[in-house]
């Protein structure tokens, strides 16, 4: 089971039966998904890499077959996408 795998199967348990007016079930979902946030996912395919960062994108550029490509080259560790419009320097 990937490191994803697990953090959603840990907030399905939270929510199973949760009452979402407590503070403590509020403070424990914000809890994994800070953490997610920061999730290394190495353990997921190239594959999974890609569709993650597709499915999250407006546009991928330049495609997600690239993005795969390149991920099985040379593993990279995602923190964060470009903006639009914005350059690299």
């Amino acid at each position: 089971m990937s490191r994803l795998s697990e953090s959603v199967a840990r907030v399905m348990h939270i929510l199973d039966g949760a009452d979402l007016g407590e503070d403590y079930t509020v403070a424990q979902l914000l809890s994994e998904t800070t953490a997610r946030r920061s999730l290394d996912l190495s353990d997921l395919s190239p594959q999974e890499q890609a569709a993650l960062v597709e499915g999250r994108a407006n546009q991928l550029i330049p495609s997600a077959a690239v993005l795969v490509d390149e991920t099985r080259r040379r593993p990279t560790r995602w923190v964060g996408a470009i903006p639009f419009g914005a350059r690299r320097r």
